[in-house]
């Protein structure tokens, strides 16, 4: 049996409010070959508070809670 994996997204604001967002389970249908490369669209949804956001992204394979896979992205919500 295989382990479920997701993509997530985790928005973080420097008051402690935290808001996720995980990838649709079609993250599972990626399959590749040696040297391959693929694209995916990860439906990414605002936060619905404004303000100053630090988004990273985070592969997820249970049971792990996952790590911080990419750099730090700053977005800001109006």
């Amino acid at each position: 049996m295989q382990n479920k994996v997701t993509l997530g997204a985790v928005f973080f604001r420097h008051d402690g409010f935290i808001q996720a967002a995980k990838s649709g389970d079609d993250f599972n249908n990626i399959s590749l070959k040696p040297g391959e490369s693929a694209h995916y669209t990860f439906k990414l949804t605002a936060p619905n508070m404004k303000g100053s956001y630090e988004t990273i992204f985070s592969i997820r394979t249970q049971p792990f809670e996952g790590s911080k896979n990419s750099r730090i992205i700053d977005l800001e919500v109006e």
